[in-house]
């Protein structure tokens, strides 16, 4: 069983992603995360500039890259509000695809489809900006310029 972690410097936290044998899960809640790493891509994003060259994400890619090829396995889970924040759009357009692309499964639960139905079925891609026919739904890897997913088991 995992446990909770509360309170961690940036080096400790990183550690967390590089140590752990089998499964790191994410489950983020918040609406806007308020880091230092991510000021100079959101303030690009918001503006509409192009995405700047970000060697920290470039890191945190090939590390997520690494661990999915030595079989490890990168979950997250990303509770949204609708309509989303410029924050959450800037997470799931710049921030999560590249994660994505490597191999980390996230899942997107917009709050008005989280009712309680089980955590199985056919899920369809999200977009932005995005309504969502099932509570299930995963960030998949870009192919060809649009998302894609395949049903669950």
């Amino acid at each position: 069983m995992g446990r909770r972690i509360e309170s961690v410097t940036s080096r400790e936290f990183d550690a967390l992603f590089t140590s752990f044998e089998h499964t790191a899960y994410r489950l983020e809640t918040l609406q806007v995360y308020d880091v230092s790493y991510e000021v100079e891509p959101y303030q690009a994003f918001i503006s509409g500039h192009p995405q700047p060259h970000d060697p920290a994400k470039n890191a945190w890619v090939s590390m997520i890259k690494d661990a999915v090829q030595a079989g490890k396995i990168f979950q997250r889970v990303r509770i949204v509000t609708e309509p989303l924040t410029d924050y959450l759009r800037y997470e799931l357009g710049w921030s999560y695809p590249p994660n994505v692309d490597v191999g980390e499964d996230i899942r997107i639960l917009p709050t008005s489809q989280a009712d309680g139905r089980p955590c199985r079925g056919t899920t369809t891609g999200y977009s932005i900006p995005a309504t969502c026919g099932s509570w299930n739904m995963p960030m998949t890897a870009r192919s060809g310029g649009s998302n894609r997913s395949t049903p669950l088991p």
